[in-house]
Order: structure tokens, then sequence, then C-alpha cells
């Protein structure tokens, strides 16, 4: 059964990541931290991930600097094993 949380959690992909924040991916449950200066296009840091499967990717908390403790709490929350 789905835990509430993982409905309140948006799922996008990389190419929709919009919005900062602590993200998780539901295929490798790798942990990414988003900060606003990564979602600017042409500015550094660039975020970007190259592979043939597309990646969904559930943004955990608006905070990309939540302790690692706490994202693994939420992953595990939203039935993700975590692997951070």
């Amino acid at each position: 059964m789905e835990s509430r949380h993982s409905e309140n959690s948006p799922v996008v992909s990389w190419d929709d990541l919009a919005t900062p924040g602590f993200y998780v991916s539901r295929e490798t449950g790798n942990g990414y931290r988003v900060p606003l200066a990564g979602l600017i296009r042409g500015a550094s840091p660039v975020i970007e991930q190259v592979s043939a499967n597309p990646t969904r990717l559930v943004r955990l908390c608006e905070n990309p600097f939540l302790p690692l403790i706490k994202a693994r709490y939420l992953a595990a929350d939203c039935n993700i094993k975590p692997n951070f």
C-alpha cells in the first residue's frame, strides 16, 4: 500500500525539472540535491543525465540540503529503497 506522502510528492522527468529540492530516482534510489542555481539554463552547475531509459524523479522536499537521514526516511515512505 502506498503511503500518503508518496501521493503528495511530485514525480517529474529530468526534462521537466523546474523546482529546487531534494529528489530521488524511482529506478535507482539515487538522491539528487537540486539547488535553484542548478536550474538556471546555461548557468553553472549544470545538472544533466544521459540515459537510454527515462528516469522519474520524486521530489522528497523543497530543501535541496535536507539531511540525508531525513531524505532516507522520506524515500522509504514513498516505497523507494534509498541508494545514498
